[in-house]
Formats: structure tokens, sequence, C-alpha cells
């Protein structure tokens, strides 16, 4: 699955951040109007991810996908009219991909194919992402042949956060947390209990966040750990 993006550098307090009136920072879900500036915004927070590395273009079709759909939802932090941080999710991950794929196929290939061409990052890591060129290919074979919805399986029981980030100037004073929270209780009033993400081991700083926000460590791996939230054990406690 993607990993969920945030940042892992450690940013420093500033005079800048002090400024910041915190109740006037706004949560709201993101437009269509918003999708571009969200795409530029995940490339100038995490310029060195792999998904940042195959443009602005091809990460508005990824965020275009969390606009009036039922089952996905994106959220803004919005400060003075500037939009500074973003959370992404979906209640059921793999059908969102389906569908990522299918509506955007040949999008999407022209622009990996220009990365390959072009960027070393994309084609150092493409290798990686083998799993996700064999499902996309499968949404295709599927919307060629039939619309009778997504191929059996795809439904998950938990929903996942996808990318969530805040710019750097407005770090480290619980912007991020308000995103996730705001995310959360969408979530839950949609009947949903559990919700998951995946992090790499590495993202030190993600991993003190979420550990932070009362996140557990549900399974892990040599590339990634998973953690989820599970709010109905949250209620009773």
């Amino acid at each position: 699955m993607i990993e969920c993006e945030y940042d892992r550098t450690n940013v420093e307090h500033t005079c800048e951040q002090e400024l910041v009136d915190f109740s006037m920072v706004k949560l709201r879900p993101f437009r269509e109007d918003e999708v571009v500036k969200v795409a530029a915004m995940h490339c100038d927070i995490f310029p060195e991810y792999f998904l940042s590395h195959l443009g602005q273009s091809f990460m508005a079709l990824f965020y275009r996908e969390f606009v009036d759909n039922g089952q996905s939802c994106g959220y803004v932090a919005e400060y003075n009219g500037e939009l500074i941080g973003f959370v992404a999710g979906t209640e059921q991950s793999l059908l969102f991909l389906h569908q990522l794929y299918k509506r955007n196929f040949m999008r999407l290939a022209l622009l990996v194919m220009y990365g390959l061409l072009t960027d070393q990052v994309v084609r150092h890591n493409i290798r990686k992402r083998s799993a996700h060129l064999r499902f996309a290919w499968r949404a295709l074979w599927k919307s060629n042949r039939s619309e009778d919805g997504p191929p059996k399986g795809l439904s998950s029981p938990s929903c996942s956060v996808l990318a969530i980030g805040v710019k750097p100037q407005f770090r480290r004073l619980g912007i991020a947390e308000k995103l996730l929270s705001e995310f959360s209780t969408h979530i839950h009033q949609k009947g949903v209990q559990k919700i998951s993400l995946t992090v790499l081991p590495e993202n030190t700083g993600a991993i003190a966040f979420y550990r932070k926000c009362g996140w557990h460590q549900e399974s892990h791996s040599a590339t990634s750990i998973k953690y989820c939230n599970n709010m109905s054990i949250n209620e009773k406690s």
C-alpha cells in the first residue's frame, strides 16, 4: 500500500510559529478547485518521496479521487486564506486504488513513463512498486470487460490514512494532530471503528507523532510499520 506521507525532519520552533494564532486555523474538506494546490503542497512538503517524483500532475489525479467520494475524504488546514496542511484517507484502500487506476490509467501510465525517462528516483524505485503496476493493469482489464464493480476481495474492514502533511513553518503547533482528529471523527461518524496507516521504519518523527496521538503498532516488516487506532476501544477506556 501507499505509505502514509509524514515529514521525517525535526523542525525547530521559530519566531514565525509563535505568531500563528491557532484559533484562526480552519479545517474543512478540500474542494475540487484546490486539488492542484494540495498536489503542489504534497510535492513541496515531501520532495524526496517516490510519488512526489512522479510530479504534480500525477498527485493531482491522486487527490482528485478524494473529492465528492462517499468512501474517501480529504481535509485541509487553512490559515489566513492559505492552505497549510492536509490529510486524506479512505474507508477501503484497495477499492480506492482500483478506482484511481481504472479512471486514470492512460494519464497515469504516461506520467510514469515520463518519470522513468527523466527522473533517477523513479527509475531506481519503480520495481518496488511492481505490485501497483500489476494492480493497475488488472483495473484496466476489469474496466474493459465488465462494469459490474471492483473485483472480489477489494473491500477492507478498516479505513486507511494515505497522506498527511503540514508546511514546515506551521509544524509543532498541533495542526497535524488536529487534522488527524478531524479526519478520525468524520470516519467514526460513518460507523468505521478502526483506522490504520503505514509508515517507513526510518521515519522516526512520524512514529513518535502517531504514538503521541494514541496509535498502536499492529505489525511491521523490513520496509514498513503498520499503526492503527481502534476508536471503539478508545471510547470504552
